[in-house]
C-alpha cells in the first residue's frame, strides 16, 4: 500500500515496463474482467501522465477486452479514455471517432457519466475541427445531463468547457455569465472544508477564465484584478507556468488600463519564470507586450 498518489505513481513510472507486460499478457491470456479494470483503475495515472504514447495502446486493450465481455458501459469508458489518449497524441479525428462510438455505447448501457463525459469530448473536438454550432450545442448537453453528478469532478469541467466555447465564437458577455455562475457556485460548494489541491487547481482555472471574459468585455480593471487572483490560486496549487500565464495576462489587462508601471513589473516577472522554464513562445508574448510599454 502506497503513502500517497505520487508515491503510486513514482513506482508505476519505475516499473512501467514490467506492469505493461503484465497488462499485455493478461490480454492475451483472455482474462478480459481483469484487464478491464486493470485499466480502469489507470485512469488516475494517466490524467497525471496524459502526453505518454502508452496510454492509446493500454485503453485500445481495455476497448478489446470490454467487447470481448460483451461489456458496453465499460467499452463506453474505454473508448472514453482512449479518445483522450489519442487527442494527446495528436491524432484528434481518431479520437472524435472514439468519443461518438463511446456515446453509442453509453446511451446503450444507460450509463449517463460516460455519456457526459462522451459529448464534452465531442463538444471540444467538434468545436476545434470548425463545427463551432454542433460543438456548442453538445456542450450544452453535456452540462444538462452532468446535473446529477457531484460538483467538482464532474458538473465544474463541463461547465467551465462550455463557458469557454462560448468565450471562444465571441460571445464574452454570455461566456462571463457561465463562468461567473460556476465561480459561485464553486465557492458555496467548499464552504464548509479546507481547498483540497485539486480543487485549487479548478478554482484557479475558472477564475482565470472569468478573467479571460471581463478583458473580451473590456472590463480591463477589473479583469486585471481577477487575473491578480487567478495567479495567486496558481502559486498555492504550485503551478509555476500557469501562474506566470496569469502574471502575463494581468500585465497586458494593465497595459490596456493605462497602468504602465504595474504592467512592466508584471511582464518581466513573467518573462524571468519563462526564461527559467525554457518556454520561448511565452517568452515571446511578454516581450510582444513589454514593446507596447517602450513605444508609448
Amino acid at each position: 500500500v502506497f503513502a500517497s498518489l505520487a508515491e503510486a505513481g513514482s513506482w508505476l513510472e519505475q516499473e512501467q515496463s514490467n506492469w505493461l507486460a503484465a497488462f499485455r499478457e493478461s490480454a492475451r491470456m483472455g482474462w478480459h474482467r481483469e484487464t478491464v479494470e486493470c485499466a480502469r483503475t489507470m485512469r488516475w495515472y494517466s490524467d497525471d501522465d496524459r502526453h505518454a504514447a502508452k496510454w492509446a495502446e493500454v485503453f485500445a486493450i481495455g476497448v478489446d477486452a470490454a467487447r470481448a465481455l460483451g461489456d458496453m458501459a465499460a467499452e463506453a469508458q474505454q473508448r472514453n479514455l482512449l479518445g483522450r489518449a489519442l487527442a494527446a497524441a495528436g491524432d484528434r479525428e481518431a479520437a472524435l471517432d472514439q468519443h461518438k462510438i463511446a456515446l453509442r455505447c453509453g446511451d446503450e448501457a444507460g450509463d449517463r457519466l460516460e455519456r457526459v463525459w462522451a459529448l464534452a469530448h465531442i463538444a471540444a473536438g467538434e468545436f476545434s475541427r470548425g463545427d463551432r454550432r454542433d460543438g456548442l450545442e453538445r456542450a450544452r448537453q453535456a452540462v444538462e445531463l452532468s446535473a446529477p453528478f457531484e460538483f467538482w469532478t464532474v458538473r465544474m469541467t463541463v461547465r467551465y468547457q462550455f463557458g469557454v466555447l462560448l468565450l471562444l465564437d465571441d460571445r464574452p458577455a454570455e461566456a462571463l455569465t457561465v463562468l461567473e455562475e460556476l465561480l459561485q457556485d464553486a465557492v458555496r460548494h467548499n464552504q464548509d472544508s479546507e481547498m483540497a489541491l485539486s480543487r485549487t487547481r479548478l478554482l484557479a482555472v475558472c477564475v482565470e477564465g472569468v478573467a479571460r471574459c471581463l478583458h473580451a468585455v473590456r472590463q480591463c480593471g477589473r479583469a486585471a484584478s481577477v487575473f491578480a487572483e487567478a495567479r495567486g490560486f496558481h502559486e498555492k496549487a504550485g503551478a509555476s507556468v500557469h501562474a506566470a500565464r496569469a502574471a502575463l495576462q494581468e500585465g497586458r489587462c494593465r497595459l490596456d488600463a493605462g497602468e504602465h508601471q504595474i504592467a512592466d513589473t508584471l511582464l518581466r516577472c513573467a518573462l524571468a519564470t519563462f526564461d527559467e522554464l525554457s518556454l520561448p513562445e511565452q517568452r515571446a508574448e511578454a516581450e510582444v507586450e513589454l514593446a507596447r510599454i517602450s513605444v508609448r
